[in-house]
């Protein structure tokens, strides 16, 4: 109600990793508790296939795409989110993402290993992903009434067929945030408001574009004596 109070309707939604399921509900392309089994669901299923193949995730700090090329090209890791040019996660198998680590250590990268219990958006979560497909083809989507732009490849779409799809393939490829905000931009979105607790994709958005119209989390929202 606050949103509706102090804005129109707005003109797309995204949601970054799980959040994307937040924003299939804001489109009604899922009704409030189908979207509860699916979190439910796709939270399950990471954490057997995060046993069944254990692994972590590593941010990279302050590195440009050469020095991420280099990473790669010396490491078995693979990306798992491109959150701005400055922030790109890494995700792989226990060794690989401490073989990373020493790489980085010795090359002085900088890196932050991430509190998390396995690699996430990687292919160590394939099980996870064709599971997750029984659980979307039984829930009742529709067409999005407002378009949503997809971590897989950063696109609005209102397809319902072509949302889970790419619903699917998130689970095993990199978080697209960078790209998604961008497009967005081109696509004369100016105004981003972040519906959640904190302000952690607020303070992405404005390393990704610093000269935003408006860019605020839904706290700082509230106190906006501006608008």
């Amino acid at each position: 109600n606050i949103f509706k109070d102090k804005f129109n309707s707005p003109d797309c939604f995204a949601g970054h990793s799980l959040g994307e399921i937040t924003a299939l509900y804001c489109s009604e392309v899922l009704q409030f508790e189908e979207a509860l089994i699916l979190i439910k669901k796709r939270s399950e299923n990471m954490e057997k296939a995060s046993i069944e193949n254990p692994g972590k995730m590593l941010a990279i700090i302050n590195a440009n795409k050469n020095i991420i090329s280099k990473i790669l090209k010396n490491t078995s890791i693979t990306i798992a989110n491109i959150n701005s040019s400055t922030q790109i996660i890494l995700s792989g198998t226990v060794t690989s993402v401490n073989d990373t680590m020493q790489y980085c250590k010795e090359n002085q990268i900088k890196t932050l290993l991430l509190p998390v219990s396995g690699a996430f958006h990687s292919n160590l979560m394939q099980s996870a992903s064709d599971a997750l497909l029984e659980t979307i083809n039984q829930l009742n989507f529709k067409d999005a009434i407002i378009p949503i732009y997809q971590n897989y490849n950063a696109l609005p779409t209102q397809d319902k067929d072509l949302i889970k799809d790419n619903l699917i393939q998130q689970i095993t490829s990199p978080v697209q945030w960078e790209k998604t905000i961008k497009n967005m931009i081109k696509n004369k979105i100016n105004k981003f408001i972040e519906i959640g607790p904190k302000n952690i994709l607020t303070n992405l958005n404005r390393r990704i574009h610093s000269e935003l119209e408006y860019n605020k989390s839904f706290e700082e929202l509230i106190n906006d004596k501006s608008i």
